[in-house]
Parts: C-alpha cells; sequence; structure tokens
C-alpha cells in the first residue's frame, strides 16, 4: 500500500544518533531531506522514527504515477490528510491537469495551511522527475 510505512523487519538496526536528531526537529522546520546511496537505510530509519514520533505522521511510497503533477499534488494532499471533501481538492487537480502546475500548487499549500501539523514522509521522492514541487509547496504555505 502506497500510503503505509514499511513493515520493519525484526532485528532492524536502529541509528539511535540519527533518530536522536531527527526527534529534535523543531515544529518550525518545514522540510527535512535525507539522502544517502541506495541501501543505507533511510526508508528503515524514517520508518523507526515514525513509531516514536508524538506528531501526526504519514507515508507516502512515490511511484511512476507521480512523475504527472495532478497526481503527485493529489496523492500528497491525500497523504496530509484522509478526510478531504472532493470538492474541496477538485480546483487543485483541474489546475494540475491543465498544465497550471504553478497556480495549483499555490491553492494547495493554501489547502494545507488548514490541516494539522504533522509529518508527511513521502519516500522515493529522488526518482521522481517533478520533485521540485515539495519545496515549492512548503514555501508558499502560510505560516
Amino acid at each position: 500500500m502506497r500510503r503505509r510505512s514499511p513493515q520493519l523487519r525484526p532485528g532492524a538496526v536502529r541509528r539511535w544518533a540519527l533518530l536522536a536528531r531527527l526527534a529534535r526537529i523543531g515544529r518550525d522546520v518545514r522540510l527535512v531531506l535525507v539522502v544517502a546511496p541506495a541501501g543505507y537505510g533511510k526508508t528503515t530509519t524514517l520508518a523507526q522514527w515514525g513509531e516514536v514520533e508524538d506528531r501526526r505522521f504519514s507515508w507516502l511510497q512515490l511511484d511512476d504515477t507521480d512523475n504527472d503533477p495532478a497526481a503527485m499534488l493529489g496523492d500528497i494532499a491525500a497523504t496530509a490528510r484522509a478526510d478531504w471533501d472532493p470538492g474541496e481538492l477538485a480546483p487543485v487537480l483541474a489546475l494540475a491537469k491543465e498544465g497550471r502546475t504553478d497556480e495549483a500548487v499555490g491553492e494547495l499549500a493554501a489547502l494545507l495551511a488548514g490541516v494539522e501539523p504533522g509529518v508527511v514522509m513521502l519516500d522515493d521522492l529522488q526518482n521522481k522527475l517533478i520533485s521540485a514541487l515539495v519545496p515549492i509547496i512548503l514555501i508558499r504555505r502560510p505560516s
């Protein structure tokens, strides 16, 4: 399932120093990037963080469908909040489908301003052609 954190394997190594650093991240921080080569345990470490994090923690495993701006924006919105009224997201998705991505990002950022703060994990973002949308959403989001 794309919106569930991965199951941790029994005996998975806990990277206590990294988990401690993640735990100290302030609630005002909008973007954290964890970068390392494949196989270094990024997903495992972040799933372990989700187990101990007191903020709402949601997960989206990105795939090739997220190379489409409308699909990615819809997936990010659904991950940030599960109970959207379909009418709330319709304008955002329509703008993205029309190729008006900049406007769609602005609309989504405004909608996300009303969502309970939490952590939204976008796993495998490095593989997506439009990964630049994520920082733009965060920058435009009202404080």
